[in-house]
C-alpha cells in the first residue's frame, strides 16, 4: 500500500522525494493540466517521428524501385550491348578466321534454308518499280487498282521471261564458247609471256637476282599448269555432277522465288501494313518512328542507287559489246560481260575489268591490244561522263573512305558478291548508325542543354546541296539546251514554210 501511495504522490505532484533531494524546497508544484499537455505533446512527437520514418522508408523504396526500373530498361540493355560488342571484337581480333568461317557458314545456312525467299524478294523488289510505272502511265485509264496491278504484274513477268530467253538463247552460248576458246589459248599465251620476259632480260642485260628470276618462271609455269588442268577430262568429270546438282538446286530456288515474288507483288500493301503494325506494336512511338524513317532511307538507297547500278550494268554490257565489235576484238561478249560486272565495283572496278582485257588482247596481237585499250577508254569515258550522272547520280552521300571500308569488309566476309554490294552495305550502315542513332542522340543532348541549339551534323541532303555541279553535268546541260534551241528553230522554219504554202494556195 505504501508503494502505491508513493507512486500516486509522484503522479499527482510530479516530484520524487529521492530525485528531488537537494532541490529547492520552495519550488512551485506542477499542475496536472501541464503534465497532461506535456504527455500529449510527447506522444505527438513520437508519432510524428514514426510517420516521418515510415514516409522516408516509403520514399526510399520508391526511389530504389524507380532506379531498378530505369536500370532494367536502359542500363541493362546498354551493358548487354557493350558486352556483346566486346565479345565480337575479341573474337575478331584473336580468331578472325574462325569468325569469318562462322559468318560464312551462317550465311550459307540462311541462303540454303531461305534462299528462295531471298530470290523472290529481290525479283519482286526489282519488278515493283516497273509495275508501278505501268500502273501510273500506260494503265492509268483502268479504274480498278487491283485489276491495274494484276495486268502490270503479268506484263512485267512477260518482259522478264523475254529477257531471260534472250540471255539463255543468245548470250550464254556465245559466252560459253568464248570461255572455252580462250581457255584453250591460255597455255600458248603463257608461253608467249615467258618468251617475252626472257627476251627483255637478255636484250636489256638486266642483272636480276636469281631468286626473282626463279619466282617469275615458277609463277608463269604454275598459272599455265593450272589453266591446262582445267581442260583435263578427269577434272571435268569430277566436277560436272557437282555443277549439275548445284544447277538443279539453284533452278529450284529460282522457280520457287518466282512464285514467291508473284505473291509479294500482289500482297505488297498488306505486307507493308503488317510491317507497320509489327513496328509500332513492338516499339514505343518515338523509336518506331525512327525505325520507319531508317527503313524509308534504306529503301531510297536501294531504289536510287542499287537499282541504278543494275541498270547501268546492263547498259554497259550492251555498250561494251558494240564498241568491242566495232574495234574487231575477239571474245567481245566475254570481255563485255567482265567489264559490265566489275564496273559495279566503285573506284577499282573499271581497272579490274579493263586491264585484263587489254593484256589478253595484247598477248594475242599487239595491234589488238591497242584497239582494246582505245575501246576500254571509250567505254569508261562514256560511262563516267554520261551514264553515271544520268542513271546512278550522286545519291549515296558517303565518303570514298567509307566506300573502301565497305568494299574491304564485304569482300572479306562474302567474297566477290560482298565486293559488288560493299558500297551499298556501307550506305545502309551509315543510315542505321550515323543518320539515325547518332542524330537522335545529338537531338536528345540539344534538348537537355548539353549542346548548343544551332549544333547539327550534315546529313545526306545537306551534303547533296553542298556538292557543286560537275563540269560534265554543266556540259551535258549545255548540249541539251543547244539541241532544244535547234529543235525549236527547225520547228519554226517548217511552220513558216507551211504558212507560206497555205498563203500561196489561196492567193493571199
Amino acid at each position: 500500500m505504501s508503494d502505491r501511495a508513493d507512486d500516486t504522490d509522484i503522479l499527482n505532484t510530479g516530484t520524487d522525494p529521492v530525485l528531488n533531494e537537494g532541490t529547492d524546497p520552495i519550488a512551485a508544484p506542477v499542475e496536472p493540466e501541464d503534465v497532461a499537455e506535456e504527455a500529449a505533446a510527447a506522444e505527438a512527437t513520437d508519432a510524428g517521428r514514426v510517420d516521418n520514418k515510415r514516409t522516408r522508408t516509403r520514399d526510399d523504396d520508391s526511389i530504389f524501385r524507380r532506379m531498378g526500373n530505369k536500370l532494367s530498361e536502359g542500363t541493362y540493355r546498354t551493358v548487354f550491348g557493350v558486352l556483346l560488342l566486346l565479345i565480337l571484337a575479341t573474337k575478331i581480333i584473336f580468331d578472325f578466321d574462325g569468325f569469318r568461317g562462322f559468318v560464312s557458314d551462317f550465311g550459307r545456312l540462311l541462303i540454303s534454308l531461305l534462299g528462295y525467299l531471298l530470290v523472290g524478294f529481290i525479283i519482286a523488289y526489282v519488278l515493283n518499280a516497273f509495275v508501278n510505272w505501268l500502273s501510273d502511265h500506260p494503265l492509268k485509264k483502268i479504274k480498278s487498282p487491283r485489276k491495274k496491278r494484276i495486268i502490270g504484274i503479268v506484263i512485267a513477268y512477260i518482259m522478264l521471261a523475254a529477257i531471260l530467253a534472250f540471255l539463255i538463247g543468245t548470250i550464254v552460248p556465245k559466252l560459253v564458247e568464248s570461255v572455252t576458246n580462250l581457255a584453250k589459248l591460255v597455255p600458248g599465251m603463257a608461253e608467249k609471256v615467258y618468251d617475252f620476259y626472257i627476251d627483255v632480260v637478255e636484250k636489256g642485260k638486266f642483272d636480276l637476282p636469281e631468286v626473282v628470276t626463279e619466282g617469275i618462271v615458277q609463277g608463269i609455269e604454275g598459272i599455265k599448269n593450272w589453266l591446262m588442268g582445267l581442260l583435263n577430262s578427269e577434272i571435268i568429270t569430277k566436277y560436272v555432277p557437282k555443277i549439275l546438282s548445284a544447277t538443279g538446286s539453284t533452278l529450284f530456288k529460282v522457280v520457287m522465288g518466282l512464285l514467291v515474288s508473284v505473291y509479294m507483288l500482289l500482297e505488297k500493301d498488306r505486307a507493308l501494313d503488317a510491317a507497320k503494325r509489327i513496328n509500332y506494336g513492338l516499339f514505343k512511338r518515338e523509336r518506331a518512328d525512327r525505325v520507319a524513317d531508317g527503313g524509308r532511307k534504306i529503301d531510297m538507297i536501294f531504289k536510287q542507287y542499287f537499282a541504278g547500278k543494275l541498270l547501268q550494268a546492263v547498259v554497259i554490257l550492251l555498250l561494251s559489246y558494240v564498241v568491242l565489235l566495232i574495234g574487231n576484238i575477239k571474245y567481245a561478249i566475254l570481255f563485255a560481260t567482265v567489264i559490265a560486272i566489275t564496273n559495279m565495283i566503285p573506284y577499282i572496278g573499271p581497272w579490274i575489268g579493263g586491264i585484263p582485257t587489254v593484256l589478253i588482247c595484247l598477248v594475242q596481237d599487239p595491234w589488238m591490244g591497242v584497239r582494246a585499250l582505245i575501246c576500254v577508254l571509250t567505254i569508261q569515258i562514256i560511262d563516267n561522263w554520261f551514264l553515271t550522272p544520268r542513271i546512278v547520280g550522286h545519291k549515296m552521300g558517303i565518303s570514298p573512305l567509307l566506300v573502301l571500308i565497305g568494299l574491304g569488309i564485304g569482300g572479306t566476309l562474302f567474297g566477290f558478291v560482298g565486293v559488288l554490294i560493299g558500297d551499298v552495305l556501307a550506305a545502309i550502315a551509315k543510315v542505321l548508325f550515323y543518320d539515325t542513332f547518332i542524330a537522335h542522340r545529338i537531338e536528345r543532348r540539344i534538348a537537355m542543354g548539353e549542346l548548343p541549339p544551332d549544333y547539327r551534323i550534315p546529313g545526306p541532303e545537306e551534303a547533296e546541296k553542298d556538292k557543286k555541279p560537275m563540269l560534265v553535268e554543266k556540259l551535258w546541260a549545255k548540249i541539251k539546251q543547244f539541241f532544244c534551241f535547234l529543235g525549236r528553230k527547225i520547228k519554226g522554219l517548217f511552220k513558216k514554210r507551211k504558212n507560206g504554202d497555205h498563203d500561196d494556195k489561196y492567193g493571199v
